[in-house]
């Protein structure tokens, strides 16, 4: 797993209490997007894939979540190459990644 970077735990420290349940929302909200994209991949839909994750990268961007942001570029590029191992090692890291920042803004 790829740890949190020093800069994003200080990040997560001085997020006020009250924008935390917004961005538990836009978390919770790419968990979703990941649990689609699995599903997308099953059918071997990789424009899904593809759309989805371009989205998922312009909002990253503006959430100040660019480690989500670079994983999901990298999932955007597997998916033109349809290679499935490597589509679903890249939705797993995004997944664990999401997971990550999830707990530390819980245990914050």
């Amino acid at each position: 797993m790829i740890g949190l970077g020093e800069k994003m735990k200080e990040q997560i420290k001085q997020i006020p209490i009250e924008l935390l349940p917004h961005i538990n929302g836009y978390l919770e909200r790419r968990a979703q997007d990941v649990s689609e994209m699995i599903h997308a991949l099953k059918a071997q839909d990789y424009q899904t894939i593809k759309s989805t994750s371009h989205k998922i990268i312009g909002s990253a961007k503006t959430w100040g979540f660019e480690n989500i942001g670079n994983l999901v570029k990298k999932l955007e590029h597997s998916a033109d190459t349809e290679d499935d191992k490597l589509i679903l090692k890249n939705l797993l890291e995004i997944k664990s990644k999401i997971e990550e920042i999830t707990e530390n803004l819980i245990n914050e």
